[in-house]
């Protein structure tokens, strides 16, 4: 009775098959995975924006919402803070009894290859939104909706859009969007 095994040449070939396999099915892995983490930044500012808006209503006060867009500035990807006023109102954000940073999504701490890169309306960053108890969210500095110029958004949405960033310091893959509307439910747009 003869030893039965494999031989050097059904090695060859099962090593040279799964060689294959790898080179083919790496890259569609590698981008999936990369999509996934624009998808958890994006998933992170909504769950901000979310506890902003269970924490206002819990503590009846208003709560701001600042957006950094770093536009692509060494060390900075862009973050969203939280600061509590001291009433309802949307104002007094800096007054005494305020409290600033509540809550912060750092993109380049927790989130590396991703960036923040753009606001809508533009102006987000020194405008700033104000979350109220009552679930609106306005601009801080004319206390009203934000106002819109794009068809495909209603009046009030407001919105924050992320992208990552390779290596080589541009931007890869579909931007993912969180729409922030002036009264309803946060969410998620490609």
């Amino acid at each position: 009775m003869k030893d039965r095994g494999f031989t050097l040449v059904e090695l060859m070939i099962t090593v040279a098959m799964l060689a294959i396999l790898v080179v083919v099915t790496l890259p569609p892995v590698l981008r999936a995975v990369e999509r996934r983490e624009v998808v958890q930044a994006a998933q992170a500012v909504l769950d901000l924006i979310e506890f902003a808006k269970v924490q206002a209503a819990a503590r009846n006060r208003a709560y701001q919402v600042v957006p950094v867009k770093t536009d692509g500035q060494p060390g900075g990807n862009g973050s969203v803070t939280l600061n509590e006023g001291t009433t309802s109102a949307c104002l007094n954000f800096g007054a005494p009894g305020a409290i600033q940073n509540v809550r912060t999504v750092d993109l380049a701490q927790d989130f590396p290859a991703i960036h923040l890169v753009a606001l809508v309306p533009s102006d987000l960053d020194q405008a700033t939104l104000c979350i109220k108890p009552d679930g609106r969210v306005l601009r801080t500095d004319t206390q009203l909706p934000v106002p819109s110029g794009d068809s495909r958004y209603a009046a009030g949405d407001a919105r924050i859009v992320v992208q990552r960033y390779g290596s080589s310091g541009q931007p890869e893959g579909v931007q993912n969007t969180v729409v922030i509307p002036f009264n309803g439910a946060a969410r998620l747009a490609l």
